[in-house]
């Protein structure tokens, strides 16, 4: 099972979301929780800190902000009666957020990031990005995005978008075969072509994930629409799901600025859960 999860805390209604959400997560599958916070404080005036300031001892300022950030930190997770019975640690680091979250999740070997998001209008959507964009493209492990908007935490129903294009490295199913057995939730697998008389055979899309299928009842369902979010929507409408999964694609620089991709449209406009397996 996934043994650590990670949840970023920042305060927000987004991350109390996130938290409530891994509460039940970590009560089905027997998961310790590592809430992680990260600050910044620059040494110097307009300066990040150098190789020789790191060597040395931080000054007094990190010190206290790191001691201030680990009790806003247990006092706001003490709002969370349920944590009472659940295996969980508190890590505050220093450096940015996204850099704190993936740095720890690679350290604490963590099976699943679970964050929330408060989306981006189209402005901050092609020059910055959320975070829990940015931690979905760089984290190790795979990330369960949690919108801030999210009525209830149900999983009863579980959805993997696929298709035929080449992956360099196949993105692991387990995390997602782990909670659709600990929530005995309905996998649906769908196919969106863009081929619209091609006939795709069930067997030839599904080969590269076979072994794990197998592990776990699931449907298949093809559907044939030129843009693959026009497809996975109409899906969605027609048939509800509580948490959408999607594979994570590398995509060069000019191609993301350019014309983003599905994973990065998805998180930012997410009604639902959305995990990125990695």
């Amino acid at each position: 099972m996934i043994q650590k999860l990670l949840v970023p805390v920042d305060f927000t209604e987004a991350s109390k979301k996130a938290i409530n959400y891994a509460i039940v997560v970590a009560e089905r599958c027997h998961s310790k929780i590592i809430f992680v916070h990260g600050f910044t404080e620059s040494y110097a005036p307009n300066a990040a800190p150098s190789a020789s300031t790191l060597a040395s001892p931080p000054p007094e300022n990190i010190v206290s902000h790191r001691e201030l950030g680990k009790k806003r930190l247990t006092d706001f997770l003490d709002a969370f009666p349920k944590l009472r019975q659940i295996d969980f640690s508190e890590i505050i680091g220093m450096g940015s957020a996204v850099d704190v979250i993936c740095q720890t999740a690679e350290d604490e070997n963590t099976g699943l990031i679970i964050m929330g998001t408060q989306g981006a209008d189209s402005a901050k959507a092609f020059f910055i990005g959320t975070n829990s964009e940015k931690v979905s493209r760089k984290s190790n492990c795979p990330v369960l995005v949690i919108p801030e908007d999210l009525k209830s935490i149900t999983m009863d129903s579980v959805c993997l978008a696929v298709d035929t294009d080449p992956l360099e490295n196949i993105a692991s199913l387990d995390v997602l075969v782990q909670i659709s057995t600990a929530f005995n939730a309905k996998l649906r697998v769908i196919h969106i072509s863009d081929k619209e008389k091609t006939k795709f055979k069930k067997e030839e899309v599904l080969a590269p994930y076979r072994t794990t299928l197998e592990k776990i009842e699931h449907s298949f369902h093809v559907f044939y629409d030129k843009d693959p979010i026009t497809g996975i929507s109409d899906f969605l409408t027609k048939n509800p799901v509580d948490v959408l999964s999607l594979f994570y694609r590398e995509h060069g620089f000019f191609e993301r600025v350019l014309q983003p991709g599905l994973r990065k449209k998805m998180v930012f406009e997410t009604d639902i859960p959305l995990l990125i397996l990695k």
